[in-house]
């Protein structure tokens, strides 16, 4: 998909609901669900129709993929695995600004935790760096951060998270929930990556201790074939 795609999202910019934050995921995202729905039958079709499909979301694709497997296309139905990838899955308290307009509040209405029976769901989280709250101690960095966190879940913003979504925000309840440190959401902080991945093992209290980046994808991929298969609700 390109930048271009995405901005067919300005759609919602025409509906009442938008402007009133109860904006629900379709029709505003179908566009999204059917280049999904396009990728997984082509998919099927390289692999003769039978195999079983993992569906594999980043960021903003976590809770897409949520309501894709609720609205249940053809495809759907081989797909046994979920997995999220720093994907914000929980909607923000009331009366902090929902940069979804309401879809997200929707989606953890209509589609809760790992909902989808026969799916074996994996959220992976990544505990890259931790923000401050505007007033008080912290550098302008963690301030800056403090406050992109807080967007997404509330609060003074003094929480870890991989500089774009916190840890408490990047999992569903019922799935097997990963904490990688040292892990940030796009290549936006691989300058840092090396001294980020130090301080977290440093200060952690919890997590995975992972901060061997070149491991990071096989810690995940391992944990996730651990799991297939085990379907969802049993973490």
């Amino acid at each position: 998909m390109s930048r271009l795609d995405w901005a067919r999202n300005a759609a919602g910019l025409r509906q009442a609901a938008y402007w009133k934050g109860t904006l629900h995921p379709r029709p505003t995202v179908d566009w999204y669900l059917d280049r999904v729905s396009h990728a997984a039958e082509a998919a099927l079709r390289a692999l003769g129709g039978e195999a079983p499909l993992t569906l594999l979301a980043h960021s903003a694709g976590g809770w897409l993929g949520r309501v894709y497997l609720g609205a249940r296309p053809p495809a759907a139905h081989r797909v046994d695995a979920y997995v999220s990838l720093g994907s914000p899955q929980a909607p923000p308290p009331d009366g902090t600004f929902d940069q979804t307009r309401g879809i997200l509040r929707a989606v953890e209405e209509a589609y809760p935790g790992a909902h989808e029976p026969g799916v074996a769901y994996t959220t992976v989280a990544g505990r890259y760096a931790c923000g401050a709250p505007l007033a008080g101690p912290g550098g302008a960095r963690a301030r800056l951060l403090g406050l992109a966190y807080a967007q997404v879940c509330g609060g003074g913003g003094a929480v870890w998270g991989d500089g774009v979504v916190p840890v408490q925000s990047a999992h569903l309840e019922g799935a097997r929930q990963l904490t990688l440190d040292g892990v940030y959401h796009s290549p936006l902080g691989a300058r840092e990556a090396a001294a980020a991945a130090g301080a977290a093992a440093a200060t952690a209290a919890a997590g995975t201790g992972v901060t061997d980046l070149g491991a990071v994808l096989d810690h995940w991929v391992g944990g996730v074939w651990g799991w297939r298969g085990e379907g969802a609700g049993e973490a």
